[in-house]
């Protein structure tokens, strides 16, 4: 495995600052997939990993979700990366998050006994070019032994196994293509017709975004609880002023980039939010007399979590879905009374307050 380090040039979409973007290219340096690393704790600049007397290591908890998150996103690719070499542990370890690292990834060979096998190929009904393999090879089998492939529990395999992105088409019932499962043998090979995932439209993300639920979770003060609900439930305000963020954020990321119902995992959702500005912000919650940008008082919310659930518990993979379907997306937020900086120490204003439309900026903590 060829040994990579740090990339400091620029990726086509930003990286949010408590993020690294490994790039997981072949070894002609041509990038297969981006998989987006997001750590909650970490600072723009921070490394992944830390020196000790000159060897450069990697927490263990941080290779075990990058392995996985890296498995996720190579499936289907015909590429695997199943354990980093010690050069580039090394790469990772001097990652800065905020920025990018490559790693360089190996064409999958198969220790598979094709002969004792049936070779599923994929292939994009469009283009008509192989875009993954599946190999259905059970223990105790034969070269030649008949295996009937359209049984319930074998089609669902072959669209399991289908590459990320794609749906098989419908295997219709006498069609030639299902006499031919029907009568298949091991050690032979099928081609499988995919069709490539119809990516949300914009429309489409934003209906989605519009049925996101924002729970705040009270640290401190009940009152910050009621502020951010009203601010809203009754303004909608966090919409209007943040959703139109997260929704070009999701746009403009291609690893995004999915179909109605797809799934993304948490940490890349996050990540997206992030970019968009709505894992960390104020609100103003103006007072009679008061705007957005004057207002006295408001709230401080950092993202907690994000799931399809209404308690404050983390799913590994978000659903974006247009109808919801029951895969409502909740938002929780830890939330803070806050005072803007030109007040005393009862929130009486002692100078000219004006912290932007939606009080960015200039807050003390309360």
């Amino acid at each position: 495995m060829q040994q990579t380090s740090a990339s400091s040039s620029a990726t086509p979409n930003p990286i949010a600052d408590n993020a690294i973007a490994i790039n997981l290219v072949d070894a002609s340096g041509k990038t297969v997939k981006t998989y987006t690393y997001v750590k909650d704790t970490a600072k723009k600049g921070d490394t992944l990993g830390t020196q000790y007397n000159g060897v450069w290591t990697v927490d263990g908890r941080d290779q075990t979700a990058i392995q996985a998150g890296i498995d996720a996103t190579l499936k289907g690719t015909n590429y695997s990366l199943t354990a980093l070499s010690p050069a580039q542990v090394t790469a990772l370890a001097q990652a800065k998050f905020g920025a990018s690292v490559n790693l360089t990834v190996n064409a999958t060979t198969s220790n598979v006994d094709t002969t004792k096998a049936i070779t599923i190929n994929y292939i994009d009904s469009s283009t008509g070019q192989k875009v993954g393999t599946w190999y259905y090879a059970p223990n105790g089998v034969v070269n030649g032994q008949l295996v009937d492939m359209t049984t319930a529990d074998r089609v669902s395999n072959i669209k399991t196994n289908a590459p990320a992105g794609y749906v098989v088409n419908d295997i219709t019932s006498g069609s030639a293509l299902f006499t031919s499962l029907n009568n298949a043998k091991y050690g032979q090979a099928f081609n499988i017709p995919v069709t490539r995932n119809a990516t949300l439209t914009n429309s489409q993300l934003q209906t989605i975004f519009s049925k996101i639920q924002v729970n705040p979770l009270v640290a401190g003060d009940t009152a910050a609880y009621h502020d951010l609900y009203q601010y809203v439930t009754d303004n909608n305000q966090l919409n209007k002023a943040f959703y139109n963020k997260a929704e070009t954020a999701f746009i403009t990321n291609g690893n995004l980039a999915i179909a109605n119902n797809g799934t993304i995992t948490n940490a890349n959702f996050k990540s997206a939010l992030t970019a968009a500005g709505l894992n960390d912000f104020y609100i103003s919650t103006p007072k009679a007399g008061e705007d957005n940008s004057t207002a006295t008082t408001g709230v401080h919310a950092v993202l907690k979590s994000a799931n399809h659930s209404q308690t404050d518990t983390a799913d590994s993979d978000i659903t974006l879905s247009i109808d919801n379907g029951g895969k409502a997306i909740n938002l929780h937020y830890t939330v803070t009374p806050v005072y803007a900086t030109n007040t005393d120490a009862n929130g009486n204003a002692t100078g000219t307050i004006n912290h932007g439309n939606y009080g960015q900026d200039q807050w003390r903590i309360k």
